[in-house]
């Protein structure tokens, strides 16, 4: 399981990385990736991507820390 969650932190970091490319001057070609150009293409496959790891993180962090929550709250003394 810990592998499977450094995984999905390396996958995130990456796709993090791509989506600044576009402002650095990266994938500025005239090219077109289907309909759409290439900078948005891009950033449009690295979101995606990122939205995928999120939904397989939730169950991995959000989880177990609500679970905890619900076992012992935390009150206000």
């Amino acid at each position: 399981m810990q592998k499977f969650r450094k995984l999905i932190w390396v996958v995130m970091l990456v796709c993090l990385a791509i989506t600044s490319l576009p402002y650095l001057g990266y994938f500025n070609g005239p090219g077109f990736i289907g309909p759409f150009p290439q900078p948005l293409a891009v950033i449009l496959g690295a979101n995606v991507v990122l939205t995928l790891c999120v939904l397989a993180l939730y169950p991995l962090y959000f989880r177990p820390l609500a679970d905890a929550l619900d076992a012992n709250p935390v009150t206000k003394d």
